[in-house]
């Protein structure tokens, strides 16, 4: 009996402890997420369907204002980037040709990190311009919310030197986690590479379908954790600085 009550004060204290550290971490934070938007239109031609997040700084000090206007730009350019004309115009279009099926666009959002200091997105936006089949794009946005900058993988990696890329792709190669043999290439990367996510444990690459092997695959997602970028000598990321 002295002992389950030994063990539930422990868990009480452990649990507890969880909650304080969690608390704090978001009690640290000084810009929060207004509401989870969603522009929502369909017609007999097209359906768009964009969800995304908005920022708010509370701190005066802080200036979240160009990541919002990144995403809001990419969202208010992506009809024609994707399907290579304005919503109007795949209206007209399909009236004129008699083409059957609709213009699809959807757009949807995950949040990879967001710490007192850093805020990091992945995007995903599936579009379909009446082809063979849709695709789904991937964006990333890793901001430094101090600085009001975004953040470069070369701000996180050391690639001052040239083995540096080549010990990062052995990582790469080492998490990639590729069911049933679908992707045919290697996960690969370098200081110029951009589809990466800051997350608490770890930075994750993300590649596109076509990137590493057939569409059919779909995109690929492989997480290196900190530990094991430290250890190869490769990590120099200083939240504080």
């Amino acid at each position: 009996m002295k002992i389950k009550i030994f063990l539930v004060f422990i868990l009480t204290i452990v649990f507890a402890n969880a909650c304080i550290n969690t608390n704090d971490l978001e009690s640290a934070k000084k810009y929060r997420v207004v509401e989870s938007k969603s522009v929502v239109e369909d017609s007999a031609c097209y359906t768009i369907n964009l969800e995304y997040p908005y920022f708010a700084a509370d701190d005066a000090n802080l200036n979240v204002d160009a990541l919002n206007q990144a995403v809001q730009f990419f969202l208010d350019t992506a009809a024609r980037y994707y399907w290579g004309v304005e919503p109007d115009s795949a209206s007209v279009l399909i009236d004129e040709t008699g083409t059957a099926g609709k213009y699809v666009l959807d757009n949807k959002y995950q949040v990879l990190d967001t710490t007192p200091d850093v805020i990091s997105l992945l995007m995903e936006t599936y579009s379909y311009a009446l082809g063979a089949h849709g695709f789904t794009a991937l964006h990333t946005y890793n901001f430094d919310v101090k600085k009001g900058e975004f953040i470069a993988l070369g701000d996180v990696l050391d690639f001052s030197k040239p083995e540096n890329t080549d010990k990062l792709n052995q990582l790469l190669a080492k998490n990639f986690v590729n069911p049933e043999d679908c992707f045919n290439d290697s996960p690969t990367a370098g200081a110029d590479f951009e589809l990466f996510g800051l997350e608490k444990d770890g930075i994750s690459f993300f590649y596109e379908a076509y990137a590493l092997g057939p569409y059919y695959c779909g995109w690929a997602k492989v997480v290196v954790p900190i530990e094991q970028l430290k250890a190869a000598g490769l990590w120099k990321w200083d939240r504080d600085n």
